[in-house]
């Protein structure tokens, strides 16, 4: 499946792709996630009110749209809708 990415004028995209874990606890529980997507780009979750929907869909695929921040070569997702 091709990696879907929309972008605006305002730096805001929609992505598609994997919910991978990326930040445990000291429990070993997910606590931070990043979406990779099938062009093999990496966009690091911010965390927000849609981060424990994305919790829960670690491992599977997501479609979200947020606005991106780059700092250094990664790319920071601040989650505005997920569907």
């Amino acid at each position: 499946m091709k990696a879907k990415h929309v972008t605006d004028s305002n730096n805001f995209v929609t992505i598609r792709g994997l919910v991978i874990p990326a930040a445990w606890d000291e429990n070993g529980k997910v606590t931070g996630v990043h979406i990779s997507t099938y062009d093999e780009k990496q966009y690091f979750v911010q965390n927000n009110e849609y981060l424990d929907e994305l919790l829960q869909l670690v491992g599977q695929e997501t479609v979200i749209t947020g606005e991106v921040r780059r700092e250094g070569r990664r790319n920071f997702l601040i989650p505005h809708r997920s569907l």
